[in-house]
């Protein structure tokens, strides 16, 4: 990326099976054997965060299969699909939820070692649901396989992340400062990869930043609306600028 600007995601085969590995690498997660109940000293992987991460990553590989099957067939109409695939993963990760409601709140209740401060913690995990807004939509308006993978890297690497502190390879601060940067890597590429595409690249910010900041108004402002009610206006909002405007609907190379 740093020399070509691109992650080089083409339509060949070989996208395909990167797409596919990285599948198999969340389900493969189901193989190993971890404690029933949330560890509340330490971020580690525990049930609920081991599904709702496979959900998630499968959001972000689902796009990316859309978006490649799009440009292999000029299949315009796949493109109206990314915004369903976001509505069932919130369905999903909902149901996965209320499956394990005495572990607590995935990302907020994640363990924060002794000496951080309060400050820092609630800032934190400001950020972390600030992102998770910011990356959702990006599934709605992504057009590039470039800006789909950019949310599922900080999935995967948060469940490795985990791993290393069960491991003692790492400690709970460090897993905190590596989620975070990985999550940062979002606003510094995604922005590039964007303005730099030749499709839409003038006009692709223009539904995308406006949509992002008002959900995280609902988000903060006003919690008593349904996230299902803004997602859905969400996907009301892109239908229409695909539709009418016939934005978002090619896939950047």
């Amino acid at each position: 990326f740093l020399s070509t600007g691109t992650m080089k995601f083409d339509n060949s085969i070989y996208t395909l099976i990167f797409i596919v590995a990285h599948f198999v690498l969340s389900v493969s997660s189901l193989i190993f054997k971890i404690s029933d109940t949330r560890i509340r000293s330490s971020p580690m992987i525990y049930p609920e965060f081991r599904l709702h991460s496979i959900v998630f990553a499968s959001r972000s590989l689902a796009i990316m299969l859309l978006l490649y099957f799009t440009r292999i067939f000029n299949a315009e109409i796949l493109l109206y699909l990314r915004g369903a695939v976001v509505i069932v993963t919130m369905i999903l990760a909902d149901v996965i939820t209320n499956s394990f409601k005495d572990q607590g709140k995935t990302m907020r209740a994640m363990p924060f070692p002794d000496y951080a401060p309060h400050f820092l913690r609630n800032n934190l995990n400001r950020f972390y649901s600030i992102s998770q807004i910011f990356a959702t939509a990006q599934m709605f308006f992504c057009i590039g396989l470039d800006e789909a993978f950019l949310v599922l890297f900080p999935i995967q690497i948060a469940a490795f992340l985990m791993t290393c502190v069960r491991k003692s390879i790492i400690s709970a601060g460090a897993w905190h400062f590596y989620y975070a940067a990985a999550l940062g890597l979002n606003y510094i590429i995604a922005p590039i990869l964007q303005y730099s595409s030749s499709t839409n690249n003038l006009s692709r910010g223009g539904f995308f930043y406006p949509t992002a900041f008002v959900a995280i108004f609902f988000r903060f402002f006003v919690p008593d609306v349904s996230k299902y009610v803004v997602w859905l206006i969400v996907y009301a909002v892109q239908f229409y600028a695909m539709y009418s405007l016939h934005l978002y609907t090619t896939v950047a190379i």
